[in-house]
Order: C-alpha cells, then structure tokens, then sequence
C-alpha cells in the first residue's frame, strides 16, 4: 500500500491533480461510546432536574459539570457530544423554558464556551500551538484583535464588548482544537455525525412547517420571537435551533456533507433519499442564500473532485447560481398557496425571479448593510469595540447593530487591522482548502471546503452557536495538512538535492571514476 507520506510526497514534486491514496494516521481509538454515554447522560440530567424544578443555573452547572469531566477524560470523543448538544441547543433551552423560566441571561450558553476553553487548553498543552504556518499567525493575530475590540473605549459599554466579543473570541479558538485533535478518523466519525444530525434536524423542520409547531417551540415564538422569522405571516422553521438562519445554514452542510460522501453507486441508495430530504427542507426554509450557497458549495466540491483549478470552480458556482435564477424566472409556478407551506415557496420564487426588487428581494438591504459597515472602518480605523456588533450589546442600549456578515462586522468593531486580518485568513484558508481537495479527493477534503463555503463570512457570528465553531475546526484541519505538506515538501527537496549531488560525469564515468573522486 502507498504510505500517506510517499504520496504526498509525490505530489508535492510533480504537482500532480491525480487522486491520491492514503493511509488514515494512527491515532488513540475512537471511543464513540463514551462520548455517547457522556452526553446522553447530561442531556437525561438537564431534563431531570428541570422536571425538579431545579433553577437553569444548577442545571447548567451539573451538565456542564459532566461534560467538562468528559472532556478530560475522552477530549476527541467529547467533540463529539459537544457537536450534537450545540445542534440541539435551541430545542434544549425551549424545553427547559417549561419547566425554569429564563431570565434576562440563560446560563446554559455558558456550557459551550466552557467546553471549548477546556479543548482549547488541552489542545495547547499537546503542543497545538508549537508548528506554525502563516494561517497560524493569522488566527493568532486576528484572536488578539478581537481580545482588544472587547475593551475599546468607544463601545457604548465595555461590559457588552467583553461578553458579546467573548461568544466571538471562544469559536475562533475552536481553531486550535481542530488542529490538535482533529485527525482522519475523528474527522470521519463527525461526518457522519453531521449527516445524521442533518437529517433529524430537516425532519424536524419539515414537521414544524406541514404540521406545526409543538407547544415549546409556539411558547417561544409568543416570548421572543423576532421579525425576520415571519414572511407574510407564516413563521419559518428554525427545527432544533436558535434561529431558522443558523438552521438553513447547517442543511446546506449536511446537502454539501452528503454530496462529498458519495463516492460509489451503491452510496446513492441512502444519499438520495437523505439529499432529498434536505433539499425539501432548504427550500421550505425558505431561505435563499441558503440555496445559492449549497449549490456553490456543492459545485465547488465537483470541481475539485474532478481537478479543475480554483478559477475553473468559482466559475462554475457562478455558473450554478446563474442557472437557478433563469431556471426559477422561466418556469416557476405563479401560485403556490394552495399547498402546504405554499406562501415559504412563493417567497422563495418571488426572491430568485426578480433578486433587484425591494418589494420581492432583500438582497439590497444586506448589501446596503455591509457596504455601510466596511466603510466604517475609515471612520473609526481602530474600530469602535465588539459591544457594537454582538447580541450582547442589546442589553446595553447598543446603536450599531450587526451588519449580518464578518466583513463588514471586523470592519466596524475592529477597523482596518481586523479587516485585513479577516481577509488575510479568508484568502488562506479557502486557497488551501480548494488546494488539499484538488490533491485528495476524498470525502474528507471535500467536506471541509463544503462547510467553509457554506459558513463564508459567518466565521465569526455570535448567535451561530454550532456553525461558527464548526468553521473554525475545518480550518484547523486545513492547518493540519498545510504543515503535513510544509514537512513532505521539505523531505521531498532533501531527497531531490541529494540526488543531485550524486550526478556523474560522462568522462570520469567512462573511466570508472565518480564526479567527487579528485584527479590524479
């Protein structure tokens, strides 16, 4: 068999696009089973001791408690069951809102960050922090930034900027996690997780939409429900989520998860009917960036599995977009209302049909929104602190407000050092990540470039408790493999400069002399 470091050796001399072999590494064995038992076991106690009428604050701590004991003593495995209860976190909480009344802050938000600082610090204790690449630095200097955003001055309250950069700063150190702990085989128990969770939480949705909302979902609409959950007076699915945003976002994961996975005829027999169902679900969502990101996601994916360059795979995503927008303008059906959830799919086709019109299409809003927002950064060119663009600044009296993507967001909380840090970190990280799918082809690769363009610049969203976490774990995965090709390339030019130095002369060779041996 092929050895990973021989082929990619190869690789790295030829510069070859031919699909490569590999070896999966040698890690510590999975053991999913225990970070099964871990959460399921937390989850069961949440429930428990909300059913006692215990108060969200000794909840958390006792489930929190449990996880962290987890994570000690199974870090791999417990990212597993941190994954599945960030993706059931908006379910929890309206669950536990039956039984314990929330107040102005929910304490069970705290588990996660404090789960991911304790991987983070395991991480940095197994040397995560010791090679370093350039997208290394980048995350590092962007993290730094962002810890000096928490405590600008110009923010309306420090306090926001120190609690809503703190629900920023934490994903990002998610960076470190995916480098240390995420190799091959744990990369591949989590893509079957995401489909699996995928799947459930579409199901979900499309119940919620044909059928209703349960009792704890509507109880959560009548408290805090928010505008852009309602299109025309119909409320959007949002399936076990805090928002249907972060909702659509993560079926587009699971559509671009299932395309990557299916790499033989008989894998079609359980990825149509699940891409199905996603699909289904996307569209009812009705979302439709949602839609133009799965079919760039999963168009990208095809490029690189079939070794076209970058350039040739953003056209193609173009092309894809193109091709829905004329496609759903030419034969789209008018009237919809008739079948269930029939005004979700009129919104749907009003949008793609005519993308320009503010009566049918947000798509001027947003973009007025983050056009106002970069420019904000030669304002203020250090920024005006992470109170300004976080849901924490809420309970402040914030002015600023989100401008619903990362560009724009770094341009007004951190100014132009943050914006071009971003930048810097964007263009490295989905380079190398279109680079290592090109070269693998594998399920692998091509599911990280799926989620890093599904997530495009939602990096650093606070109110995406799972996506943005997640994003950052693919691009410490994507730092994993930029070392492991620094290293390959370097052994690769040892070996090229030691074949050099063996060169023989024709005349000392003819004479049985090699080129070192002096003359005579």
């Amino acid at each position: 068999m092929v050895t990973r470091r021989a082929t990619f050796a190869a690789a790295t001399t030829t510069a070859s696009t031919t699909p490569v072999p590999r070896r999966r590494r040698t890690p510590s064995r999975v053991n999913s089973l225990g970070a099964v038992v871990v959460s399921g076991v937390a989850l069961t106690l949440t429930f428990l001791f909300a059913g006692f009428g215990w108060s969200r604050e000794t909840i958390a701590l006792c489930a929190g408690g449990l996880l962290l004991l987890g994570i000690v003593r199974w870090p791999r495995e417990s990212l597993f069951g941190l994954i599945g209860w960030l993706a059931a976190l908006g379910w929890i909480r309206r669950m536990v809102t039956m039984f314990s009344p929330r107040g102005e802050f929910d304490p069970l938000l705290l588990l996660a960050p404090a789960a991911w600082l304790a991987l983070v610090v395991l991480a940095l204790r197994r040397g995560a922090h010791r090679e370093q690449t350039l997208l290394s630095q980048a995350v590092l200097v962007l993290s730094v930034l962002i810890v000096g955003g928490m405590v600008n001055p110009l923010q309306n309250h420090v306090a926001a900027g120190v609690i809503g950069g703190a629900f920023v700063l934490v994903p990002v150190l998610a960076f470190w996690v995916g480098k240390a702990f995420l190799d091959d085989e744990t990369f591949t128990v989590l893509v079957h997780m995401l489909i699996v969770m995928a799947a459930a939480a579409a199901a979900y949705g499309l119940v919620q939409t044909l059928v209703g909302f349960p009792h704890w979902d509507q109880l959560w609409i009548d408290q805090l429900g928010y505008a852009a959950l309602t299109v025309r007076g119909v409320v959007r699915p949002f399936s076990s989520f805090a928002s249907h945003a972060e909702y659509g976002l993560f079926l587009g994961i699971g559509l671009a998860t299932c395309f990557a996975s299916i790499r033989r005829l008989r894998a079609l027999l359980w990825g149509v009917p699940v891409a199905s169902l996603l699909a289904t679900a996307a569209v009812y969502q009705s979302g439709r960036a949602v839609i133009l990101l799965s079919l760039m996601a999963v168009a990208a994916a095809a490029a690189a599995r079939r070794g076209f360059s970058i350039r040739g795979g953003t056209v193609g995503a173009i092309a894809m977009v193109g091709i829905l927008l004329v496609a759903v303008g030419r034969y789209a059906p008018a009237d919809l209302s008739l079948i269930p959830g029939g005004e979700l799919l009129e919104h749907q086709i009003r949008g793609f049909s005519d993308p320009l019109n503010p009566e049918s299409s947000s798509l001027g809003v947003h973009l007025d929104m983050v056009t106002s927002g970069i420019w904000q950064c030669f304002e203020h060119p250090l920024g005006v602190g992470m109170g300004e663009i976080t849901a924490a600044g809420q309970k402040f009296g914030r002015q600023q407000g989100s401008t619903e993507a990362d560009l724009s967001n770094v341009s007004v909380a951190l100014g132009i050092p943050g914006l071009l840090a971003y930048v810097v970190v964007v263009g490295i990280t989905f380079t190398s990540a279109y680079r290592i799918a090109r070269v693998r082809r594998d399920t692998l690769a091509l599911t990280a470039l799926g989620i890093l363009v599904m997530t495009l610049f939602q990096w650093l969203n606070d109110g995406h408790y799972l996506l943005s976490p997640l994003a950052w774990l693919m691009i410490g995965w994507i730092e994993r493999e930029r070392i492991d090709e620094r290293a390959l390339a370097a052994i690769a030019a040892a070996r090229s400069r030691a074949r050099s130095t063996r060169r023989v002369d024709p005349v000392r060779a003819a004479r049985g002399r090699p080129l070192s041996e002096g003359a005579s």
